[in-house]
């Protein structure tokens, strides 16, 4: 015989996954192992214009000949995520974004940490890895939140309206 779920937890299970809020898209602008914006934690950055974009993309990519354009973002519409680790002691760490959602004027970054799979191979240098991203601004922005192990320390991050 096979066991029959009562009717309302199938309606309870339906209702939650209509109410939960989806990922929305993002796009990676730019990440590596090595940011050229030391420090000694974790960084968080959120930009909302474009003179601040082109600045922040000049300082993170000063290390690399000949340093590439900023990308183009439409701040109209977007805003630009800047998430660092704090520094590692060898190459083989990085950053991924795991999803962006959008919630009550409250936008959740979460990102997977890379670390590496074993020391063996990897380059003894102290590395600082990195992710920019952009994603569509929530309605009503308030402020960003960013999770992930070692950046569980970072605040959140206040938006001015636009």
């Amino acid at each position: 015989m096979t066991p029959h779920r009562p009717f309302h937890l199938i309606w309870l299970s339906f209702l939650l996954s209509a109410c939960a809020t989806p990922p929305q898209p993002f796009e990676i602008l730019n990440s590596g192992p090595q940011t050229s914006l030391r420090a000694n934690s974790s960084q968080v950055a959120v930009i909302t214009d474009e003179a601040e974009f082109a600045e922040l993309f000049d300082r993170i990519s000063a290390n690399k000949l000949p340093p590439p354009d900023a990308p183009k973002v439409d701040f109209t519409q977007n805003i630009v995520i800047y998430v660092s680790r704090d520094p590692k002691p060898s190459a083989g760490y990085g950053l991924k974004v795991r999803s962006v959602v959008c919630s009550g004027g409250v936008m959740s970054v979460a990102l997977k940490e890379v670390d590496p799979q074993g020391i063996a191979g990897q380059a003894q240098v102290i590395t600082q890895p990195y992710v920019v991203l952009t994603t569509a601004r929530c309605p009503k922005l308030t402020q960003v939140e960013i999770s992930g192990a070692d950046l569980a320390a970072l605040r959140p991050i206040p938006i001015a309206p636009k």
